[in-house]
Order: C-alpha cells, then sequence, then structure tokens
C-alpha cells in the first residue's frame, strides 16, 4: 500500500504539523514507510520539506523552537508583522537555510511537492523538481509568500513572480492514490481537530482553494492566530493537538507503535 500526505498552509498555526510529525515519527514508523509523496502550500510545505529532508524528532524539536521565537519576535514589534522595515520572508528564508541538509533538493526531488500561485496568471503550479538547495529554498519561501504580510514585493523562482500557494491550492491532494490530510483547522481532513464532535448539529462547510473548513468560531479564531501568533503557550498547546490528533488518527488506522 502506497500512501501520500499533504500539509495545508497555516501561518502560525504550522506549529500544529510539527505536533503531527512529531507523533507520526514516535509512533508512525510503519506508516512513514509507506509514504511516497509529501505535498504542502506556504506553512504546510515547510512541515512537508522537513519530513521530507530531516525527519528526525530532534530536527522537528528545533524547527519548533525557531517558530516560537519567530512569533515571539513579532508579537514584540509595535504593528506585528506590518512593522516598518521587518519582512517576514527573511525569518522564513532565515529558518530554511538553518535547517535544510546540503542535499536536501536531492531528498526532495519526485518526493516534495510545494503549491505556488503564479502571480501574473493567477494560477495554481505545483513543484516537484528542484535545481539546487538554493533553488529549493527559493520555491519555499515563494509558497510561503503572503502579498503584503509578508513584505512588499513578490519573490522570484526561474525569472517568474510567485506567492502563497494557499490562495490558490491550499490542500494539494493526488488523485492517482490515497492522500492523508492534516490540517489545524476542523473540517474533513484525516488529522484534524475535531470540533462538532458530540455537538449533535450537523456541521457545514466552505471550500477555502480546496480545502473543506468547517464553518464554526474556533475555526474563526484559528484564522485570525494564523496570521497574529498567539501566545506561546497557545501554541504549545496546537503542537500537543497536533500530537494527539496524529495519534488518533494512527490508531484508527492500524497504525500506532508504542
Amino acid at each position: 500500500m502506497t500512501l501520500n500526505l499533504s500539509f495545508c498552509g497555516c501561518g502560525f498555526l504550522g506549529v500544529y504539523h510539527l505536533g503531527v510529525l512529531s507523533s507520526l515519527l514516535k509512533h508512525g514508523p510503519q506508516f512513514m514507510a509507506t509514504v511516497d509523496r509529501v505535498a504542502g502550500a506556504s506553512a504546510g510545505a515547510l512541515a512537508a520539506a522537513l519530513m521530507v529532508t530531516c525527519p528526525t524528532l530532534q530536527h522537528v524539536q528545533t524547527a519548533k523552537a525557531k517558530g516560537m521565537s519567530m512569533a515571539r519576535r513579532i508579537r514584540s514589534k509595535p504593528l506585528g508583522a506590518f512593522t516598518p522595515g521587518y519582512q517576514v520572508t527573511d525569518d522564513v528564508d532565515s529558518l530554511l537555510n538553518e535547517m535544510l541538509p546540503p542535499q536536501a533538493h536531492k531528498l526532495a526531488e519526485g518526493r516534495l511537492f510545494v503549491s505556488l500561485t503564479n502571480v501574473p496568471s493567477g494560477h495554481n503550479e505545483v513543484v516537484s523538481r528542484f535545481d539546487s538547495r538554493q533553488d529549493l529554498i527559493q520555491v519555499l519561501s515563494a509558497s510561503c509568500h503572503i502579498p503584503v504580510y509578508s513584505g512588499a514585493k513578490f519573490p522570484k523562482w526561474q525569472g517568474k513572480l510567485y506567492c502563497d500557494g494557499g490562495l490558490t491550492n491550499n490542500m494539494v491532494v493526488f488523485k492517482d492514490s490515497r492522500t492523508v490530510t492534516v490540517s489545524p483547522f476542523s473540517g474533513q481532513q484525516d488529522i484534524a481537530p475535531q470540533d462538532s464532535m458530540g455537538h449533535g448539529s450537523k456541521p457545514m462547510y466552505f471550500k477555502l482553494h480546496n480545502q473543506p473548513v468547517e464553518v464554526n468560531r474556533r475555526n474563526a479564531e484559528r484564522f485570525v492566530q494564523a496570521l497574529f501568533p498567539p501566545t506561546l503557550n497557545v501554541l504549545q498547546q496546537y503542537f500537543k493537538t497536533g500530537q494527539a490528533e496524529a495519534d488518533k488518527f494512527l490508531v484508527r488506522e492500524g497504525f500506532y507503535e508504542k
């Protein structure tokens, strides 16, 4: 059996993805062995790249610490990410340069699929070929670039302008085999919070750039926190929730190992 894995774009709630990765690495080695392709948009692309190029619990903890540090830095600024002179893209580039191993582009070739939005056309592109480590970093940085929020200038890759892949395809799904989907927003994903359980009423959903998301107050709060990072305690809770939901998935699918 071959499976695929896809992480949605979610800004600072990407720490949830790291919690999921932590669980999969610790309790799901058999599941990890079945995963062929790993996709991501925006922050989800960073989690996907981490899984493909340096899948260890130590790297997950390092990425978590760096993400928390970035959130703390933005919270300390008078206008957050919109503070003049500050660009989120610079922090993302710095994180990638520190985290990715020298042969990251070779490890990612044909296994990592990154969602991008082509700026002139507005069309989505999913990229899985990388000429060099720097090429890979440019693709990942472009996938994370939210217009205005991340900086005034659009990133360039291979001479073309790109931005946040989540604006056109926030949940990459492969059509030829099953894709296990991951999201910190409650919805119809395989690994996600379950806000409606036990409430009795049938949930409503809307499609957010290829991702079904449940309509509720908690998701509204999550969308705000994705762009305006909450306290470190709240982010830590997202990490733990990611771990817990991934554990449930592994048990449900028969992959859980102690």
